[in-house]
């Protein structure tokens, strides 16, 4: 093997990893599973059996205060947290945990997009599997998402390492591909049950694949992997979420917890039938908006694989082409019937239909090293093959910059941490902060809650703590920081609500929040991308990209870089992002200040 064959692998956990630091705020779709993993490593779990159980996930965990329309799994959260609490105690004090527990999942799915690389070359040789590492590392939303705690993302890495078991290896038994069979049945099973219901659709159109080219066995393969996955996949979801939702108390009320009637009777908890009853029998999703029944073909896939030359060209080269087009076909068959099935459901997202990127990626590598290995009779179409790879990573990488810019609330709340200690506090107990609902939606989360994304250049917590507030024996428990979430209107048009409030993180101003406030600092936020004419200057710059100190210089110089070399090639114009004041920091301005300011104004 060549090195560029051992090393070019290593491109997309590399890739992760960037788009990781360079967007380390989360947004408010990853919100339940990262509360659910800080809530975890924080307070632990209590004994089910214990009294006190009820009484703590209702005074700590978040997912009590803020429990979403039907109940979603703890699984995912609690795998991800006991394998990132090695991680934190040994990298404590250098980053926020925040960033440490992401960068475990994006390493999982890295290792199951490297897994499934494998699998391709094995079954396709090292070519076809350079090209499918080249067209995946590129990509935008996969590498983009690999990090980030949607349920969908907890789901990825065991449906790629699922669909992998499906690729046939020119010199296998049919013995092996059937342990394979049942290993990737097993593993989509438990998948659907546990994470996200469509993928029960995913495992129907792959089993009908098989059937119709008769690789498989319905009795020694199908239902025994089938049964022996349901009953893991139910055994660990009834448990575990009943658990840490506390249904058997019968102190939570339906019909939050719609379940089936045995669930029901036992009193537990089945969350992934929860959403797949609310969502597609209830047809509730539509309330989330509706797209035609083509979106998926014309707008999701295309978005996802991002190469239009794969889309094109090498699609249909794998499908046209005598050696390519059976196992092409194969590939897309199952995947592709997923989609069509799944857009019978009105309201659509491109990440309901993201297991689907690595066969067709890897149907796309197919068609590309056809190409390459003609290169030199058809040099044209080998230039237009690396020049599309090229451009769709400058695309993806603009669109990782723009993209930093648009978590205000994450950045607000980390600079909160840097300008605390700059003002004293002046009475007893915890200063208390409240955060609007839009900066909850745009990165602010109790790991942030708890430090900042990273460490503050100022003394430490204990010396912080005694220069905020004088502590008596009864209160050096107590937390240094109270946030405060409330989001009923008519409590926010209360004055003596904000009696209590020290500083607010708000994203309408100081104009929405009654009392007299200090604007300590505002957080400026994506509002548009716009094409900028000769002379206009281009609004993102490195101090406003939401990310760790060191990265902005270093974004601020590739951005002016970018802008410098292709703006001449451009006639002056430039496609370039606007920004906007969108979340200030507030503080409480004392009485006499307030008084003062007052006769000021007058």
């Amino acid at each position: 093997m060549a090195l560029i064959d051992h090393f070019l692998p290593i491109l997309i956990p590399a890739a992760i990893l960037l788009h990781l630091l360079l967007a380390p705020y989360s947004k408010v779709e990853e919100s339940f599973n990262l509360q659910a993993v800080h809530d975890i490593i924080r307070y632990g779990i209590p004994d089910p059996r214990s009294p006190d159980a009820e009484a703590l996930f209702k005074a700590e965990y978040d997912h009590f205060s803020f429990p979403g329309v039907v109940p979603r799994t703890f699984v995912g959260a609690l795998v991800l947290a006991g394998l990132s609490k090695p991680f934190i105690t040994l990298m404590e004090g250098m980053v926020n945990e925040q960033v440490i527990v992401r960068g475990v999942l994006g390493l999982l799915n890295a290792l199951a997009l490297m897994s499934y690389a494998r699998a391709a070359r094995g079954a396709f040789g090292q070519g076809v599997a350079n090209w499918y590492i080249l067209l995946q590392a590129t990509q935008f939303h996969v590498i983009f998402y690999a990090s980030r705690t949607l349920p969908n993302m907890f789901a990825f890495a065991l449906t790629t390492i699922a669909l992998q078991q499906f690729l046939l290896h020119p010199t296998q038994s049919i013995h092996s591909y059937h342990r394979s069979q049942c290993l990737g049945i097993y593993l989509l099973t438990i998948t659907g049950i546990i994470f996200r219901s469509e993928i029960a659709l995913l495992l129907i159109t792959q089993i009908l694949s098989l059937l119709i080219q008769r690789r498989t066995s319905i009795l020694r393969v199908i239902i025994p992997a089938g049964l022996c996955g349901a009953a893991i996949g139910l055994a660990l979801t009834l448990t575990i979420d009943s658990c840490f939702w506390q249904s058997y108390s019968t102190k939570i009320t339906p019909p939050i917890f719609t379940t089936p009637i045995l669930t029901r009777i036992l009193g537990l908890v089945w969350p992934e039938y929860s959403a797949f009853h609310f969502n597609a029998i209830e047809g509730s999703a539509s309330q989330w908006g509706t797209s035609p029944w083509y979106t998926y073909f014309t707008s999701s896939i295309p978005k996802l694989l991002m190469n239009p030359f794969a889309l094109l060209f090498l699609l249909p080269i794998a499908l046209s082409r005598p050696a390519l087009s059976r196992p092409a076909a194969a590939l897309l068959l199952p995947v592709l019937s997923f989609v069509a099935g799944y857009s019978y459901l009105a309201h659509k997202e491109w990440r309901f239909i993201v297991y689907v990127v690595p066969h067709i990626t890897l149907s796309a590598a197919l068609g590309a090293n056809w190409i390459w290995v003609r290169r030199g009779k058809a040099p044209v179409m080998a230039f237009l093959l690396v020049t599309s790879v090229i451009a769709t990573f400058a695309v993806s990488t603009a669109m990782l910059l723009i993209s930093s810019a648009n978590y205000p609330g994450g950045e607000a709340l980390s600079r909160l941490h840097t300008l605390l200690p700059q003002y004293p506090n002046t009475h007893r107990g915890p200063v208390t902060v409240h955060l609007d609902v839009p900066v909850c939606m745009t990165g602010a989360t109790r790991f942030l809650q708890d430090e900042p994304l990273y460490p503050v250049p100022s003394s430490g917590k204990k010396e912080r703590e005694k220069e905020w507030f004088e502590t008596s024996s009864s209160s050096t428990s107590s937390p240094q920081i109270r946030f405060d979430k409330t989001e009923n209107p008519t409590t926010l048009l209360t004055p003596s609500f904000w009696d209590s409030i020290d500083w607010v993180l708000s994203s309408s101003g100081p104009a929405r929040v009654i009392g007299k406030w200090e604007v300590v600092d505002v957080v400026r936020g994506l509002k548009q991308v716009k094409v900028y004419r000769p002379g206009e200057e281009t609004g993102l710059r490195g101090g406003e990209v939401c990310m760790g100190p060191g990265w902005k210089n270093a974004v601020a110089k590739l951005w002016g870089m970018l802008e410098k070399i292709g703006r001449p090639m451009l006639k002056g114009r430039w496609l370039g992002v606007e920004m906007e004041d969108t979340v200030w920091i507030l503080k409480k301005v004392p009485e006499e200040r307030g008084e003062e300011l007052g006769k000021v104004l007058v």
